[in-house]
């Protein structure tokens, strides 16, 4: 059986900030363990503070718990004195939370580029192993392109897990989660999974948002109307979606394993 990571972005885009992205979450974290999946969750560190319960329920499940960021903005705006403020901040709340090292990183919407290059140090000298932050095809918001699409070892010793990308020159994208997956048909998602690259890892991305099954409409902050309609649509049916997409799939490996694999 051939393999497909499961990873979550935990973040709450909704600008009512009711905590309404705890039922989702939870429903995802009933699968996966009736399932026998595991996974790493990428937690805002905002959230985190204000629901430790649910982190707590998250590495209860066995699964990995890394960051998200202490809040969910991108890198390049925070600047470097802020960012490592924050990350480091995160890093610690987590860590209190768990009881366990936090070895995992991933930048709000893919904004570790090439105009951060000072992101992947700071990572390092705040102890992390590993991050799972970079788009390495072009993207009207955050990208990397020209950067490997296999993982590799930044040069202060960080692994970097890019996310998976493929589809036809000009119009690669990152399509095993978020709105790729909720709008393309299964068919379509396996079949763009089986022209990956030799040594690109296939990993699943998604939000507690896309599961929103209580709320027919989410206003999210600082997004236009057009963008948040389309960022929203097809959620009613996606829980059952991921369901049917992963039967032929193993998911039983956290980020970390997989570091420790490659590096073993």
């Amino acid at each position: 059986m051939s393999e497909i990571l499961f990873t979550m972005d935990v973040e709450d885009p909704d600008r009512d900030r009711d905590g309404s992205f705890v039922p989702p979450l939870l429903s995802v974290l009933d699968w996966l363990k009736k399932d026998k999946r595991r996974g790493t969750f990428f937690v805002v560190g905002e959230l985190a503070e204000k629901y430790p319960e649910a982190v707590r329920r998250i590495a209860q499940g066995g699964h990995e718990v890394a960051l998200h960021g202490w809040q969910h903005t991108d890198i390049g705006r925070l600047g470097e004195q802020r960012f490592v403020r924050q990350t480091e901040r995160g890093k610690a709340l987590l860590e209190d939370i768990t009881g366990e090292p936090i070895y995992g990183y991933r930048a709000p919407m893919f904004s570790l580029t090439a105009e951060t290059p000072w992101a992947e140090e700071r990572l390092t000298e705040l102890g992390f192993v590993y991050s799972s932050s970079i788009l390495p095809v072009a993207n009207p918001r955050f990208s990397f392109p020209g950067a490997p699409r296999e993982i590799f070892t930044w040069p202060s010793g960080l692994k970097e897990v890019p996310a998976p990308v493929t589809g036809m020159r000009g119009m690669e994208m990152p399509f095993l989660g978020g709105i790729y997956f909720r709008y393309y048909p299964n068919p379509v998602i396996r079949l763009l999974r089986s022209q990956l690259r030799e040594g690109q890892v296939p990993w699943f991305y998604c939000h507690p948002y896309d599961f929103y099954w209580d709320k027919a409409y989410i206003q999210m902050r600082d997004t236009p109307l057009w963008v948040n309609v389309l960022l929203m649509g097809r959620r009613r049916h996606a829980m059952q979606k991921m369901r049917r997409f992963f039967k032929p799939y193993q998911s039983s490996r956290t980020f970390y394993q997989l570091i420790q694999d490659q590096t073993a």
